[in-house]
């Protein structure tokens, strides 16, 4: 909304997240009365995790993209769909979204600098996309760590 009031983007850029906000409320709330209802057994709970886990992936996405690509502040948000996998207390899941965020924010920031390559260097690029994939798998470790040691209290 503060882009929105101070016309920092474009009316088209604006109506996107809108749209994208309300999808994204669908799926948390659906989610989020699925799970309540205790009406899913360990596997609807997992597909439940997982959509959530694309979904929280597609706005960390679509984010980066729109704030200029690997100039983007919004990588932070790849940290939600791991801290999402660490509900489901398994390493596959949690290094399963890990190759997941770090293929969908690599695709996303190449893609922006190819679609506008006047807007930075090839090796800042890479360099940017080699420190967040870094930083992401040690965020990931980390979140391992802490759900492990947890499970074993």
């Amino acid at each position: 909304m503060l882009y929105d009031a101070t016309k920092l983007q474009t009316p088209d850029v604006i109506l996107q997240r809108w749209i994208l906000t309300a999808v994204f409320i669908i799926v948390v709330t659906t989610s989020w009365y699925l799970i309540r209802t205790n009406k899913l057994g360990v596997t609807g709970l997992r597909y439940a995790a997982f959509s959530l886990i694309i979904a929280d992936i597609f706005i960390a996405c679509f984010s980066v993209y729109t704030q200029r690509g690997m100039a983007s502040r919004a990588v932070f948000l790849f940290i939600i769909p791991l801290l999402t996998a660490a509900t489901l207390q398994t390493r596959a899941a949690i290094f399963g979204s890990l190759a997941l965020c770090i293929t969908a924010y690599s695709t996303t920031a190449i893609t922006y600098f190819v679609t506008h390559f006047n807007e930075g260097y090839k090796v800042e690029l890479y360099g940017e996309v080699g420190f967040y994939s870094l930083l992401m798998t040690l965020v990931a470790m980390f979140i391992w760590n802490l759900s492990r040691s947890k499970m074993h209290r």
